[in-house]
């Protein structure tokens, strides 16, 4: 990782850290804390998201499973992060009142929060029970952006105003009034759920003068890629960004804004399942006039960044439709 420059600025910090004095407050809570920068908390709200350090680009906030359970600084690549036993994956949890509370979802029911130890340290953050986090508001935070159509560059900030940072040493710490303004920016790298009607397979072409019915019969793929059933968690997360309401900002990336994705899909693997479609008017197929061709499409879900239809990350519904086509 990277040294903190100049070599002047290390030795005052370092001597901070010693004397407890980096994160002292100055002020009241969130005094200085989101000048220059939007609130794009709301935004959000139900989602998952990974926090890759601007200061230490490649290094994500993750954690470390041990007797204080203190989040650290993880080195890891693009195609690493999406699995959750890399504890690199936190839900965003409406904690209302316009708060936010981090869910870590490689250790169920832990929560990332703000706390003092009270011995003469800068604060510093834990896992704690969901019990035990109820106990104060220090687990709340705030998501503060330079642009909220543009979330690389933000700031986690705890209700006391509290901003997190990373270390030289990889590990986590927050304060009030400490260091280097670009410290405290974080990319928010967030999967978006898309939606999109594939053709999976076509009718000949009527060729006649009149109008012809048609009808499919075939056996189609449905369910989880491999990709996603192998990536652990992924499956979970996934069916819950299909299923919720789309953004309303520039990460939006349904296309057809269905909520075609059942329970029952979202559990299995890819695997083929007949398809039959006969049309209104039962053994006489769907209607298809001259010139036409009839063309079976199926809704395709996909997990990834917006517009990218190249992810391996796919879910394959039992949605079906036949559209008439030019030929």
């Amino acid at each position: 990782m990277k040294t903190l420059k100049p070599m002047i600025l290390v030795l005052i910090l370092l001597a901070s850290l010693k004397h407890g004095l980096c994160c002292k407050k100055n002020g009241g809570p969130w005094e200085g804390a989101n000048i220059g920068k939007e609130d794009c908390t709301e935004p959000f709200k139900g989602r998952t998201l990974r926090f890759e350090s601007m200061y230490y680009k490649s290094y994500w906030i993750s954690y470390a499973y041990h007797s204080r359970r203190e989040p650290f600084l993880q080195f890891a690549t693009r195609n690493e992060i999406y699995d959750h036993k890399t504890g690199i994956s936190w839900h965003v949890h409406d904690c209302e009142n316009g708060w936010v509370c981090l869910q870590q979802l490689g250790l169920p029911e832990h929560w990332l929060i703000h706390i003092e130890n009270g011995n003469g340290y800068p604060s510093f953050l834990q896992f704690l029970s969901k019990v035990e986090r109820d106990r104060t508001d220090e687990h709340m935070l705030k998501i503060m952006c330079d642009s909220c159509q543009h979330p690389d560059r933000c700031q986690l900030v705890f209700k006391g105003g509290y901003k997190v940072y990373p270390t030289e040493k990889g590990y986590l710490r927050s304060c009030s009034s400490c260091g280097n303004a670009d410290w405290f920016d974080w990319e928010m790298v967030l999967m978006t759920s898309m939606e999109h009607w594939e053709t999976v397979q076509n009718s000949v072409c009527n060729k006649s003068p009149r109008d012809i019915g048609v009808h499919f019969t075939s056996s189609q793929t449905v369910g989880f890629s491999k990709k996603v059933t192998e990536t652990h968690g992924l499956d979970v997360e996934m069916s819950a960004s299909l299923s919720a309401n789309p953004l309303t900002w520039a990460f939006g990336g349904k296309v057809t804004h269905r909520n075609e994705w059942s329970n029952e899909e979202v559990q299995l693997e890819e695997h083929t399942t007949s398809v039959t479609i006969r049309g209104a008017n039962g053994t006489n197929g769907v209607m298809v006039k001259p010139n036409k061709k009839a063309v079976l499409k199926q809704l395709v879900g996909y997990y990834g960044k917006p517009g990218d239809f190249n992810t391996d990350f796919t879910m394959k519904s039992s949605a079906f439709q036949v559209h008439l086509e030019d030929c």
